[in-house]
């Protein structure tokens, strides 16, 4: 089959690119040309040379968020940078319906963001596939379905060949399909079981988006380490945790190496996201990384990502529960290498959107 994949960002792990979305595209196209599948990437190529991939490179994109055929589109507009109150309006009059740049494919994977105008490029895409007939699947992947899938009938577009991924259980859509982010061995760190960590505690990769209670619950008092951007820290949590602790962002290509020095990571996240058991690529991260990871018991299906054991409600918990499996012979280890056999892979789901395809 012809597939169209759309995202904003990098293809390849290991680009230097403020992207952290880009393992689990890297994965899922992947999987498809091993299937023997035809992947037009139809944004922007930023990668100048493509690993272990054979995208088929139909760009219609010349920058991150206007192609060609939006920009002249713009143009024809006073004000070309900023339509403003007017976009809309805009949009309906040069660009809806008008689309016959892109390639003919069978299916079509989009990622759901919401950046500006490339909003209404993504839903001029939308509209075109799904009129034609193309079975059109859009990845969920920030909890942005909800604002998108007003946009369904704002625009006009063929609901009936419209189907949300999603990386949680919770229904939420009346054509869902659960794709949880994929577990990928071939992105795992070798490991000398007999080195010891650099650091014998415990670390936390994420921004300050929401998180502040649980960071203080599950990180003051604990030894830790705290990478990310918090300089706003609209929750005050930095005096609270120690300001010592905060290191600052990572690049993405650092992230699993990062995590690999440390023991063990708790995984804490959004309340909207605790809701409906949405996790995080940082769950496959860590498996890629060997270190530990234990799971915030308030998330959703929390216990289905982790060995037994590895669900925690307090960081006295978390700590305790470290000291024992590390004094317990192998099982630090061998918790590990369970936490990789548990984590879902896109190998195992990916039938399910050849299913609705055929």
């Amino acid at each position: 089959m012809k597939i169209a994949y759309w995202g904003c960002g990098y293809l390849v792990p290991n680009k230097i690119a403020a992207d952290g979305g880009y393992q689990i595209r890297y994965s899922l196209i992947k999987e498809l040309v091993k299937d023997g599948h035809e992947v037009h990437w139809i944004n922007d190529v930023r990668d100048k040379e493509i690993p272990d991939t054979k995208c088929c490179y139909h760009s219609v994109i010349t920058n991150p968020h206007y192609n060609s055929f939006f920009k002249e589109a713009l143009k024809k507009t006073k004000n070309y940078t900023n339509p403003g109150t007017k976009t809309k309006d805009w949009y309906f009059a040069e660009v809806h319906g008008k689309r016959d740049d892109l390639p003919e494919v069978d299916a079509l994977i989009m990622e759901i963001n919401t950046m500006g105008l490339s909003r209404y490029n993504m839903v001029s895409i939308l509209h075109k596939y799904s009129h034609a007939g193309v079975k059109c699947f859009l990845y969920d992947q920030d909890m942005w379905g909800k604002g998108t899938e007003k946009d369904l009938d704002n625009f006009n577009i063929k609901k009936e060949n419209v189907w949300f991924l999603t990386p949680y259980s919770t229904k939420c859509f009346e054509q869902q399909i659960v794709l949880y982010y994929g577990y990928d061995k071939d992105c795992d760190l070798s490991y000398d079981y007999n080195a010891k960590k650099k650091y014998t505690h415990f670390v936390f990769i994420g921004n300050d988006y929401g998180k502040g209670k649980k960071m203080i619950k599950f990180y003051a008092g604990l030894p830790c380490h705290i990478y990310g951007k918090y300089v706003k820290d609209k929750e005050h949590i930095k005096p609270i945790i120690g300001e010592d602790k905060f290191l600052g962002p990572l690049e993405p290509q650092f992230v699993v190496p990062t995590l690999h020095e440390y023991l063990a990571c708790i995984q804490v996240t959004q309340k909207k996201y605790e809701q409906v058991g949405l996790m995080t690529q940082r769950l496959n991260e860590l498996a890629n990384a060997n270190t530990l990871c234990f799971i915030d018991g308030d998330i959703k299906d929390a216990e289905k990502f982790v060995p037994e054991g590895q669900v925690v409600y307090s960081s006295k918990e978390a700590f305790n529960k470290l000291v024992d499996y590390l004094n317990n012979g192998t099982e630090y280890f061998d918790r590990i290498q369970k936490q990789k056999e548990i984590l879902p892979t896109f190998r195992q789901q990916i039938h399910k959107i050849y299913e609705v395809i055929k």
